[in-house]
């Protein structure tokens, strides 16, 4: 991508990169089969309207908080898949900065969002060390269009599904434990959405931040307010998520 100047985005997706064709092409239609594959594996397509009611869904049935931590995990095992994928394919030549703007590319080609880097950008520093921090803007959130849409501008973020890719992806390709943080959302009244990554803390015994703690756990606490995600990049079976009991209310918040 082109250097930018002090505090302009840019844009992860360049047509003119070669990895980014490689993996249009890797996007394969067989409907005589009735099958979409996006290199090995299986995929298909969902209308944006879809995607918006099964989240709303979600959000009636179990509560905000539980649907935020469901969404959050499942999406987190996608983004690690694909990380194991590219890695696969790169092999071991591949430089961290190419896995990384591979993640971004195909984020984009999953039609979610258009990711730029921002401020520090999410290459400046090395993604494996402990102080690891990178920053970058979401254009396009198809999660924020669609809870706009159905609950209007509100308080907090809610790119639950992105910000559990995002970590899973940077995770698998750290090799640790990486915390991702939408600290600005297009849904809260922001121009554009944006992260913050960081490596969490190696040390169990320390006092954990919010985000570390919700998705550490199954058992977390469903109410926090900071929306965040982090899973243990070693473990790809992802403790399973128990439902909680449902309260006879209509539209109240579920605890586990």
């Amino acid at each position: 991508t082109a250097e930018r100047s002090a505090g302009e985005p840019v844009a992860v997706v360049d047509m003119k990169l070669p990895q980014l064709r490689e993996l249009v092409t890797q996007l394969r239609f067989s409907p005589d089969e009735g099958r979409i594959w996006m290199g090995s594996r299986r995929v298909v397509m969902l209308q944006a309207e879809t995607f918006s009611a099964l989240r709303q869904k979600l959000i009636e049935t179990l509560g905000e908080g539980a649907a935020h931590d469901l969404v959050s995990r499942i999406y987190f095992d996608a983004g690690q898949r694909d990380a194991e994928d590219v890695i696969k394919a790169a092999g071991a030549s591949a430089s961290l900065k190419d896995l990384l703007n591979m993640g971004g590319m195909l984020h984009a080609l999953h039609g979610y969002l258009l990711p730029k880097h921002t401020g520090k950008g999410m290459l400046n520093s090395d993604l494996r060390s402990d102080d690891y921090y990178g920053e970058a803007t979401w254009e396009n959130s198809l999660e924020a269009e669609v809870h706009i849409a159905q609950h209007g501008i509100g308080t907090h973020s809610v790119c639950w599904n992105q910000v559990g890719y995002c970590s899973g992806y940077l995770s698998r390709c750290a090799g640790r434990k990486i915390l991702v943080r939408e600290v600005e959302c297009k849904a809260s009244g922001a121009a554009h959405c944006r992260i913050v990554a960081t490596a969490a803390p190696l040390n169990e015994g320390s006092q954990e931040e919010p985000g570390l703690r919700h998705a550490r756990s199954a058992e977390a606490d469903r109410s926090l307010p900071a929306h965040s995600m982090s899973l243990d990049a070693r473990n790809n079976d992802v403790t399973p998520w128990h439902m909680p009991k449902v309260k006879a209310q209509p539209g109240s918040a579920f605890v586990g």
